[in-house]
Formats: structure tokens, sequence, C-alpha cells
């Protein structure tokens, strides 16, 4: 027997089909104790589910249906695949769920495990909103700074802000700072910073002091909101490292932990490729991996006529396509192949951005191919299996 879900916010549609594909069963599901009860009641433990991926709106229902049956998911790409073939002309949800039912029997069925990577995925997007914030909180830091205390501003540099922020949260007035001992004020900056603590010796501390009982910043401006920003820029900057440190053991409960060991990739950029591709065995081929990550190629033709030119098509992944043209950057600064392909399409005439987003894609598609050797049936599969000198790979 075979069970298709159709799921939405708080509800759900369920078929149940036979093995002749005939329908047995149709009703609609709430999404509360009641709601699972009732289908529990109503569907055999032996029935085989299927249910497509839908974001946060699926994981309930998925954990607690896993227990109790075998229940596995259909990729949203395939699913589109089967309706349009299927039911072209209409949809809902009733119909939708009979779909997916049906799905169960097709020998050529890709099933995907997007579960592993939900936690990797929503890290992820945590973690990009707070460095995000991170931006706004620092200019106004910088902002309040030039009221306050702009003298100091010449001593700050990416090492040194951290240190200095903390100095401004406790002494957040210039007059505050000159009654210190040089001593009291650099043990306030290497306060919990660790390592980078050796960064900070007592000539910039007896710096700052002097700085302070020269400063014509203004002693009479209300720094209640100066604290607040900077202690909520600290509290942003704690919480990002903690969420980094989750990111790598999150990607450590993957397949992919080793592509961290390609250059150009770091823990942030493979977890949010890992988090938006999940399982990338549903892929057949790097051409549908591209253009999901938003570098797939757009063109009319007709026979061997080409109605248009060729031009990228950015119906995919926003973030993906985001993260591989950061990947691009990376490469050109430190001069790789990447680097030497990008100049050869300069070299031709090409605009520079065009140029980007091909070495960005060329990244993508060596990526495909690092992912799916990452799987224990796939080590065997060559690097690139298509004509290597169209995308400039060795």
């Amino acid at each position: 027997m075979y069970c298709g879900i159709d799921v939405s916010k708080n509800k759900s549609r369920v078929c149940l089909l036979d093995d002749n594909q005939r329908v047995i069963n149709e009703f609609g599901i709430e999404h509360t104790k009641e709601g699972f009860e009732r289908f529990k009641s109503l569907v055999p433990k032996n029935t085989k589910i299927i249910l497509e991926v839908t974001g946060n709106y699926s994981k309930v229902l998925y954990n607690y249906l896993c227990d109790k049956y075998d229940v596995i998911y259909i990729d949203n790409v395939q699913m589109n695949h089967i309706a349009r073939y299927h039911s072209p002309t209409l949809k809902n949800d009733k119909v939708d769920a009979m779909l997916l039912a049906k799905a169960l029997s097709f020998p050529d069925l890709l099933k995907v495990n997007p579960i592993r990577t939900n936690e990797l995925k929503d890290l992820c997007n945590l973690y990009l909103k707070i460095r995000k914030q991170l931006i706004q909180y620092k200019l106004i830091f910088k902002d309040q700074i030039n009221i306050v205390f702009p003298e100091i501003e010449s001593l700050m540099n990416s090492n040194d802000n951290l240190g200095i922020a903390k100095l401004l949260l406790l002494y957040s007035t210039p007059n505050e700072i000159a009654s210190l001992e040089p001593k009291t004020i650099l043990s306030v900056m290497k306060s919990d910073l660790g390592k980078g603590s050796a960064n900070f010796k007592l000539e910039k501390a007896i710096k700052i002091k002097e700085l302070a009982m020269n400063s014509i910043g203004d002693s009479n401006y209300p720094t209640t909101y100066f604290k607040y920003s900077i202690e909520t820029m600290l509290y942003s900057l704690s919480l990002r490292k903690k969420i980094h440190k989750e990111l790598e053991t999150a990607l450590q409960n993957t397949n992919y932990f080793s592509l961290i060991k390609k250059f150009g990739f770091d823990v942030v950029s493979v977890s949010i490729i890992v988090g938006e591709i999940g399982d990338v065995r549903r892929f057949s081929n790097y051409k549908k991996f591209v253009s999901y990550c938003g570098f797939g190629i757009y063109e009319k033709r007709s026979g061997t006529s080409v109605n248009k030119s060729s031009r990228l098509s950015k119906r995919g992944n926003k973030l993906l396509r985001a993260t591989f043209y950061t990947l691009v950057l990376v490469h050109l600064s430190k001069k790789t192949s990447i680097y030497n392909y990008y100049e050869r399409l300069k070299n031709r005439g090409k605009h520079p951005k065009k140029c980007l987003i091909a070495a960005a894609r060329k990244i993508a598609i060596q990526t495909y191919y690092d992912m799916i050797k990452c799987h224990e049936e796939y080590k065997d599969v060559p690097n690139v299996i298509f004509k290597r000198s169209e995308y400039g790979l060795k």
C-alpha cells in the first residue's frame, strides 16, 4: 500500500493507493496530536509513505512518522517534473497527494534525506543574519566613537577593535580613561581575548591614556546608547563564534566535511553549500546541479539556428550563487588556475562580470564532482566526465 502526503502549514492532505494504484482513501489531517492519531488509525503499519520537502512544515510530521512507518522524502524539482507530466492542467492538494503516492511505484524515483542537513541550514541562516547585523553594530560603534573619543580611532584595526570596545564599555568617556593607570587599561583590553591579547602592549595603553587626556570628544555626551550598542556588538560577536563551532560540528555529521580541505572553502561556505544542497546524489548530472545553484545556461534553439545568444538563467538558489561568486574572489586574489581561466576569458574580449560568473560556474561544477566522490559508491568516479577544455578544467 502506498501513501502520499501533501504537506502545508498547519494541515496535510493524505491519499492511500493499493498495489494497483487505485484510490482506497483520501482525507485531511491537522498538525495536532489528535490529527496524527487519526492518521495512525487510518493508515496500516506496513504502508510506504512519501512526502515532499516543504522546509519547516514537514519536519514535525516526518519525525512522528519515522518511528512507525517506512517514510521517504521526494525532491521538489523531481516532484514538479512528475506533476507536469501526469497532471499538467490540474493542481491542488488532493491531486498532489495522489501523485506523490503514485511516485512511490516509479523505478527511477530518487529518494533524498534532507533531515540530516536541516540543522546545518538553520544554523547557516542564523549565522548570516548575525553577520549582517554585526555590520550595522560596527558602524554604530564607529559613529559614536567620532563623537565621544575621536582620537582613539587612529589606534583601531581589525585586531584591536575588540579590546578597545571592552575598554569603552566600562569607561565610556575620555575623562574616565584618563583617570586610569596604563596597567589597568591594558588588563581591561586583554580580558577574555585569549590568543588575541598578545597584540596589546603597555606602550599602547600609555598611548590611549595620552590621547584621552588631550581628547576633544564631547565629555557631556550621553553614553547610555553608546554602552548598549557596544554590549550588543560584543554579544553578537561571541554568539557568531559559538554558532561557527556548532556549524563545524554539524558538518562533521555529514559526508561532505572533507570539502573544507579544498582551496577557498571554509566552514561557513561548505555549510551553506551542504545545507542548501542536502544529498548531492539527487542531481543526476552536473548541469542540473549548476542550474540549481543559479548558473544554468538559457538559450533558444531551432535545429542548428540559435534565436538568441546564450545567457545565464537566474532561477536557482541566490545564496548558493553568492557563495560561489565569493569563492571566485578568493581564487582571483591568490592567482590560482581559476584566475588563469578568468584572464583567458577576459583576453577574448568577454565582459569582466561575465568572466566572474563563468569562473563561479566552473567552481560549482568541480564542487559537484567533489561532493559526489564523498560517497563511497562514487569514489572511483573521475574528476570530470565531460569535455574538460569546455570549462578550462585540468
